[in-house]
């Protein structure tokens, strides 16, 4: 095979905004991109071979076929490039979803059968791996990295990559008596609130008296907020759940907002109703920056529970509804839950006003039985 001199190293380079990594191919005339992995070292090290193998004599497609054909001969990093890819080609999911899935992708690439090619990976291998990663996290955690492995190898078997997915006979943990809930009572709200900054405050307020998501309130516009109504819009584009929905406002918020709106007034005109949590040249405030603030606030608060996220602050919203006397499904539609199962999460709170119930029932009859005694 005839060696070829002048042949150029394959470009890598990973597009903005995007998490894959490619390489560029500019051989016999033809321009070929193709889609390297997760990594930039794998992408270089895709590079370096087809460079290898083009200085030896190979053709292009040889090199294609080669070295970015068959990914079942890969491991799990370019199966789940291949998927993040075409996810996010088709647009099916949110930018915090695809954020989240890396995430979590990036935790089971660090797996001992994520090294394998994923053709040879067993249920086997991945329930080892799921016995020894439930010493080290809460079931909820294991069954969501499940889930993504799941996702990921079913994609590979509908796309004709793989012949099975393993994870469907890997048994996952119960979550029963395993979910997290912390609840803020009012006086805690009432600490956070002091100890935050001016333009966290109001960031906290509408969260602990809305119940939002923290992605929500973020992308919360003022054309979104009706003050004659009292209520909030929750756009569909906003919302987890895709539905639109109207939160009701207390008046500590709305007299909040609409102070806000009165000292941003110039801004809003100018950008088109403009964010409501904005810093004062207008511009949005990112979770990256709200982050900063949350961690300062609980810094500032001596007494702040242990392990408290600013997504406590829905669940504290729903237990304040709930022992306002609110039913279930009330609770769920200020939320914005989709399934009522989920809301049930709340339904220990009832028991307070269930035992008020029964002991009413246990009155009259008392009474009853008493006067025909």
């Amino acid at each position: 095979m005839r060696k070829r001199s002048g042949v150029r190293l394959p470009r890598v380079y990973q597009p903005k905004g995007r998490v894959n990594w490619y390489v560029r191919l500019r051989w016999e005339g033809r321009e070929v991109v193709r889609l390297a992995g997760m990594t930039e070292a794998r992408a270089k090290d895709k590079s370096a071979r087809a460079y290898a193998a083009r200085v030896e004599g190979r053709s292009l497609d040889e090199i294609l076929s080669e070295i970015f054909g068959d990914p079942s001969g890969d491991k799990l990093d370019e199966l789940a490039a291949l998927y993040l890819d075409h996810v996010m080609k088709a647009k099916t999911k949110r930018r915090s979803t695809l954020l989240a899935d890396v995430g979590r992708l990036r935790r089971l690439r660090k797996c001992g059968w994520a090294k394998k090619p994923v053709a040879s990976v067993t249920s086997r291998d991945i329930s080892r791996w799921a016995n020894e990663r439930a010493r080290e996290v809460r079931p909820a955690t294991l069954n969501r990295d499940l889930s993504m492995g799941s996702v990921i190898f079913s994609w590979g078997v509908s796309h004709g990559y793989l012949d099975e997915n393993v994870f469907v006979a890997v048994n996952r943990p119960s979550e029963k008596g395993n979910a997290r809930q912390l609840f803020l009572s009012p006086d805690q709200v009432h600490q956070l609130l002091k100890v935050a900054s001016v333009d966290l405050r109001p960031f906290l307020l509408a969260a602990v008296t809305t119940g939002m998501r923290r992605g929500e309130l973020l992308a919360l516009c003022w054309d979104d907020v009706d003050f004659d109504a009292g209520a909030i819009r929750v756009t569909v584009a906003a919302s987890k759940t895709k539905s639109e929905r109207r939160v009701p406002m207390t008046l500590e918020l709305r007299t909040t907002l609409r102070s806000m709106k009165s000292e941003r007034k110039v801004f809003a005109i100018s950008r088109g109703g403009g964010h409501v949590f904005a810093s004062t040249d207008g511009k949005r405030m990112t979770p990256k920056k709200l982050q900063l603030r949350w961690e300062r606030a609980l810094t500032q608060w001596k007494n702040a529970p242990a392990d408290l996220r600013f997504h406590d602050l829905r669940h504290t919203a729903a237990s304040l509804m709930v022992n306002a006397g609110q039913d279930l499904y009330v609770v769920g539609e200020v939320l914005g839950h989709s399934s009522a199962q989920t809301t049930k999460r709340y339904a220990h709170l009832l028991l307070d006003r269930k035992r008020t119930a029964v002991d009413a029932l246990g009155h009259a009859l008392r009474t009853a039985m008493s006067g025909t005694g």
